[in-house]
Parts: C-alpha cells; structure tokens; sequence
C-alpha cells in the first residue's frame, strides 16, 4: 500500500478528525503520522494551521 492509497487518507483525515474531537489532547503521534500522510495531497499552510491550532 502507498502513501497515496485512497484508503490511507480516508484513515488519516478520520485520525485527525478524532484528534479535532479531542480538543485537549489534538497533538499526538497519530495526528502527526496522519499529517505526514496528508502532505503532498492538500496545501502545506493547511497542515500547519491544523497543528498550530491543535494546542
């Protein structure tokens, strides 16, 4: 399975929609994997407004 697969991104936007969920605790190594996953697939300032936001 690659990076790109439509399956690893549908998992990584449900991993950070849990981390949105859980407000106290949105920086983990899960939200930060499912970044990872993200980059190259959406704009890099979207990436960082989420982890900047998820304090």
């Amino acid at each position: 399975m690659t990076a790109s697969s439509p399956g690893t991104i549908m998992r990584a936007l449900d991993v950070l929609r849990e981390a949105a969920a859980m407000k106290d605790q949105a920086r983990t190594r899960g939200g930060a994997l499912a970044l990872w996953v993200l980059r190259g697939h959406c704009p890099d300032e979207w990436l960082v407004a989420f982890w900047d936001a998820a304090v």
